[in-house]
């Protein structure tokens, strides 16, 4: 396990025994990445989750039918990456990239399936409160980003009424 950080105290893993979370640490593996260098590609197939040890990466998105890519959020300690393709067993719906020396601890697919494939209810309670709590993160997640869109929406209606009012004026300044 990584010096400084401590999983019992990660949200991934919040609500699990102690017991519980040495059974998970068994399962994680340490990765370290250069900056610059890719450590998921969107379009990719999910095999892992990752957790941000130490370090800064990127987020960026593709816009679909287009070659334009535009960055969305900058992640660093303790942050969950691949979460969403995780669950899903999709394709990863974003790039990440390290922005400087990055260490994660990846969970991958097939150990977190054979938590919930396990006989033993409780190595099977594991995987359901992962899945809960990466759940309440996206949850999280959606929140925020509705409120963005929601900011986005009142800045575009204030800018739509300042160009009719104009319109207005200026149609009013013709009529006279």
């Amino acid at each position: 396990m990584e010096k400084n950080f401590n999983i019992e105290q990660h949200k991934l893993f919040s609500g699990l025994s102690n017991d519980q979370l040495s059974q998970v640490e068994k399962l994680l593996q340490v990765r370290n990445y250069k900056p610059d260098e890719i450590i998921c590609q969107e379009g990719d197939r999910a095999t892992d989750a990752y957790i941000i040890i130490d370090g800064k990466a990127n987020v960026s998105k593709q816009k679909e039918n287009s070659e334009n890519t535009y960055d969305i959020v900058t992640l660093s300690s303790g942050a969950i990456i691949g979460e969403i393709s995780f669950i899903n067993r999709i394709c990863h719906s974003a790039t990440v990239k390290a922005i400087t020396p990055v260490t994660i601890f990846t969970l991958s697919c097939d150990k977190l399936d054979a938590l919930k494939n396990d006989k033993d209810s409780e190595t099977q309670l594991i995987y359901y409160k992962i899945i809960e709590n990466i759940a309440s993160e996206l949850c999280r997640r959606i929140t925020y980003t509705n409120q963005i869109l929601i900011d986005m929406m009142h800045s575009k209606k204030i800018e739509e009424d300042i160009r009719n009012a104009k319109m207005s004026m200026f149609a009013g300044f013709w009529s006279m």
